[in-house]
């Protein structure tokens, strides 16, 4: 009778060894961030170069949808207390903002030509910068500079919508 019982625990550790050798070899591997996102910017260093009568302001929202471009990023992007948002003219930076309690209040300075009332070109975009994905996402829509304009309110935030660009 000892020697079946010896032999049945044999048997039974044999068989979950076996079992949970095996367990997770055929299940991909979820990488922890996807690898077309890897980024390698540590903080753009965004400024401000000049301060002017003229601006604007706004209170956004950034939401970063990457499962439209990326599905390997599901559950992967999160607003972090590094990240900033900023508003630019072509490469002149107009204003800079972090997020505070999950909200942007983005402050947005007069392009340097914007008092010289050649306005027709004066377009803003968003830039949107995630201190986890090490990566600068760029606005698909830009917007004219008006003195004294105020886009979204606490209540009713304005929402970028984002694209990926890569380095």
């Amino acid at each position: 009778m000892k020697k079946i019982n010896h032999f049945s625990h044999f048997v039974l550790v044999s068989v979950f060894v076996v079992v949970f050798a095996s367990c997770g070899k055929d299940e991909p591997q979820t990488p922890t961030q996807p690898a077309v996102l890897n980024g390698n910017i540590e903080s753009p260093g965004w400024v401000v170069d000049s301060i002017y009568d003229y601006s604007a302001s706004m209170t956004a929202v950034v939401v970063v949808d990457l499962l439209q471009s990326f599905p390997e990023a599901d559950g992967y992007w999160s607003l972090d207390n590094a990240d900033m948002l900023a508003a630019f003219c072509g490469d002149e930076c107009l204003g800079v903002a972090r997020p505070d309690e999950g909200i942007f209040f983005l402050f947005i300075h007069a392009p340097a030509n914007y008092a010289t009332g050649d306005n027709d070109d004066l377009f803003v975009t968003l830039h949107y910068y995630s201190a986890k994905l090490k990566n600068i996402f760029v606005s698909d829509i830009s917007f004219p500079f008006l003195n004294g304009d105020r886009i979204g309110s606490v209540l009713s935030p304005h929402c970028p919508s984002f694209q990926y660009k890569p380095n």
